[in-house]
């Protein structure tokens, strides 16, 4: 989709999935001028586990797994307290054909009408934002339809009417003007509303308010 309409789909960093792309990978950063960071993300992690960054291919700890490979967001959007975060945005695809999307209004963990707030606080449009970020999830599932279309078909040919929807996770990350970048996409994300206080506290999980508000 982004070779046929490159105005179109450019909300997304420089990816590569190895070993198929390996090559491309390679000759990008021997070609480029840019002093990049790139971030490698295993296919079977979750939850930031296996992630590493690197500056060349020769730093990779492996290159023949299937894996994903970002160019790193290095001037994203951060508030007071200069921590970087990303948004967790839910859509269900309820209708391939006719294409029917809902998408979320609220996040997970933290309310997204919140942090707009605070980020208004700081100069962001977010009305504008959240425009971006739908168009994105549109975007971002008219690239999948054809996909999602044989997959239906397989599952669902000999029976009449619709018989499914799905539900999808887009994590969102900010950069420092404002714009909406597409880190991942989720075809299964967690709907868990239990979350460790800490990450490294070792307690019992806790039920989240927001999540529990949210999903149901």
């Amino acid at each position: 989709m982004q070779q046929l309409f490159p105005n179109e789909y450019h909300f997304y960093p420089k990816s590569w999935v190895l070993p198929a792309q390996i090559n491309d990978f390679q000759n990008y950063c021997s070609t480029s001028k840019q002093d990049s960071w790139f971030i490698v993300k295993p296919d079977d992690g979750a939850q930031g586990t296996g992630i590493y960054l690197i500056q060349n291919p020769g730093q990779m700890q492996d290159t023949t797994s299937k894996q994903l490979i970002q160019e790193y967001i290095d001037d994203p959007f951060l508030m007071s307290d200069q921590l970087k975060f990303d948004f967790r945005v839910y859509a269900v695809i309820k209708s391939i054909n006719p294409l029917s999307i809902y998408i979320a209004r609220e996040g997970s963990k933290r309310l997204l009408s919140t942090v707009f707030h605070q980020m208004e606080s700081h100069g962001v449009r977010t009305r504008r934002l959240w425009h971006g970020i739908k168009m994105i999830v549109v975007k971002t599932v008219l690239a999948m339809v054809p996909e999602i279309m044989l997959n239906y078909e397989h599952y669902f040919n000999d029976v009449p009417g619709p018989q499914c929807f799905q539900i999808m996770g887009f994590d969102i990350i900010v950069k420092k003007d404002g714009t909406p970048i597409l880190l991942e996409v989720n075809s299964a994300p967690s709907l868990s509303i239990d979350h460790n206080v800490f990450s490294e506290d070792v307690s019992p999980p806790v039920r989240s308010i927001v999540d529990e508000v949210t999903f149901f």
